[in-house]
């Protein structure tokens, strides 16, 4: 099953991704260069470690092994997707920057603001991974949730001065 997986996903990175790659390069949008990037940068070692962790699936194993195996599948999986995403989200703010800005220099704070969107989105992201391999981990993250969503509002209260500016002028800067 290892070796099956391995070639299997070698092939995939190999061949179909190259084709894919050289179809991609006739269309015209950008998308599907990118989510063929996005695969492309995927390490050998991920699909290494893939092909172990279902090979070893089938064997009969002490729990804590099987245990500790499962959670570090969680946390590779959830590592590579929360970098896919941020790929994505990347391609995205920079293609609504070219579209609603046709001058550059007419607004030297959109390079700040986009910078500033990125690292939101991306503490975003890295928050919801935390939390999906704490789940999986067995802990009990409602209470965790709760907790973050109290503490929000108590923050967004006292805040709200500062939010209200900070919000209106990302507002006149995407605008």
């Amino acid at each position: 099953i290892f070796v099956g997986l391995a070639v299997i996903l070698k092939i995939f990175q190999a061949i179909i991704l190259a084709r894919l790659h050289k179809l991609a390069l006739k269309t015209k949008t950008e998308l599907d260069d990118i989510l063929i990037e996005i695969f492309k940068k995927i390490k050998p070692p991920f699909y290494f470690f893939i092909s172990i962790y279902f090979s070893i699936k089938i064997l009969v194993l002490p729990s804590f092994f099987m245990k500790t195996l499962f959670v570090l599948f969680v946390i590779i999986v959830v590592y590579e997707v929360i970098k896919a995403v941020e790929r994505l989200v990347d391609y995205f703010l920079r293609k609504y920057l070219e579209k609603n800005q046709k001058d550059p220099e007419a607004n030297p704070h959109s390079d700040a603001m986009i910078k500033v969107m990125q690292m939101i989105i991306r503490t975003i992201l890295w928050l919801i991974g935390i939390t999906l391999v704490l789940s999986n981990l067995g802990v009990n993250v409602s209470s965790l949730i709760d907790g973050l969503g109290i503490g929000g509002i108590a923050i967004a209260l006292a805040l709200q001065n500062v939010l209200s500016d900070l919000f209106s002028a990302f507002t006149i800067y995407v605008a």
